[in-house]
């Protein structure tokens, strides 16, 4: 017979073969080997990493991820299986594209880097307060000056950076109300 143990994940294993039961009976007794099942390599064509697109938010983001071994068919664990390497602050504020690596852990081993779309905030997001004021009739087109501020990171947003401001058309912005 032969008896494996510890057959699954990288490390040590042992294979015995007994030969104690053979029907011939040309030998006897059992032997034990060692063998070595190696870390599956994380950057394998058959390990899948998606990265969903991030919001914008003014700091740096690692992105929400999903890492599939698509040889079993299983969704690999952040902390078991792999880990996120750290981003500085000063990596991923942008909108466009990010990047963050990921390190093998376990039974996988080595990195491999995932890009991420970065997108923009949408201003019809809780988090967007617009300030208008009150402004007096002067018979004259008005165009208060608006303050936009992005509450969740406190970002005090610019006119001509972060929005442009157009009059719409037919709109003459003269008379109270």
């Amino acid at each position: 017979s032969i008896v494996y143990k510890d057959n699954v994940d990288a490390g040590k294993a042992s294979v015995t073969v007994d030969f104690q039961n053979a029907s011939e009976g040309f030998y006897t007794g059992s032997i034990t080997r060692e063998f070595e099942i190696l870390a599956k390599a994380i950057s394998d064509s058959t390990v899948e990493v998606t990265a969903k697109d991030a919001v914008y938010t003014g700091s740096s983001i690692v992105p929400e991820l999903t890492v599939i071994d698509t040889d079993r068919g299983e969704v690999l664990v952040e902390g078991q299986d792999y880990s996120v390497l750290k981003v500085s602050a000063s990596e991923n504020t942008a909108i466009g594209t990010g990047k963050v690596s990921i390190t093998g852990q376990g039974n996988y081993q080595g990195t491999k880097e995932v890009e991420f779309k970065i997108i923009p905030k949408s201003l019809n997001d809780s988090s967007i307060e617009i300030t208008i004021p009150v402004v007096n009739y002067t018979g004259k087109p008005i165009l208060p000056e608006i303050k936009i501020i992005d509450t969740g990171t406190g970002k005090i947003l610019e006119v001509g950076k972060d929005y442009k401001v157009e009059t719409a058309p037919g709109a003459d912005n003269i008379e109270a109300g």
